[in-house]
């Protein structure tokens, strides 16, 4: 079992997390090197989580939770099969929210997505649809001042490739609030 152990953080230091190599694992089956059941990861020498959360056949499933060195919570959500799936939600270090929304099945954002400054002021929101930005946009400066809103479509290259364009009227202000320009994208984006 000791061997196991030991192969198997050699093979997490060098594969999920950068983080993992200050890190102790206090508990957690091994079944021939696949992570499974509960697992708690602690920072190195210190009662202070890094992680907590299931695993079955080697991979996230259910909720998990990290958190910084600090003690404050860094991000919280479910994984199925390994994927990000469902609400999930990130903290900033300072204990600030930094984003919340969806992913889909497919591990891509999805739905109605909201971000924050450092500061705790909203950064943007909008939808996603396959991981893009999608409908109207709105994205504010730090000092909770707007700053740009319009809307976004999804373009599909000839290849298959998807992206998010600005179409239509876009607004633009200045940091201080006042009215700066009206950008109009037409459907080539120009």
């Amino acid at each position: 079992m000791l061997n196991e152990l030991r192969l198997m953080i050699e093979h997490i230091a060098h594969t999920e997390y950068v983080k993992v190599i200050t890190l102790q694992i206090s508990c957690g089956n091994c079944y021939k090197t696949q992570r499974t059941g509960l697992w708690t990861t602690n920072y190195n020498k210190s009662i202070r989580k890094f992680s907590e959360g299931h695993y079955e056949h080697g991979k996230r499933t259910g909720f998990w939770t990290e958190w910084y060195i600090t003690g404050i919570k860094e991000s919280e959500g479910h994984f199925e099969h390994g994927k990000q799936i469902g609400f999930w939600t990130e903290w900033y270090g300072n204990g600030n929210k930094r984003s919340e929304g969806h992913y889909s099945e497919h591990d891509k954002r999805t739905g109605f997505w909201t971000e924050w400054w450092t500061n705790g002021i909203k950064h943007l929101e909008g939808h996603y649809e396959h991981g893009k930005q999608t409908g109207f946009w709105t994205y504010w400066h730090d000092n909770g001042n707007k700053h740009l809103e319009g809307h976004n479509i999804i373009c599909r290259t000839s290849n298959g490739y998807e992206y998010a364009k600005q179409i239509g009227f876009w607004t633009e202000w200045w940091i201080n609030g006042n009215f700066r320009k009206i950008y109009n994208y037409n459907s080539s984006g120009t």
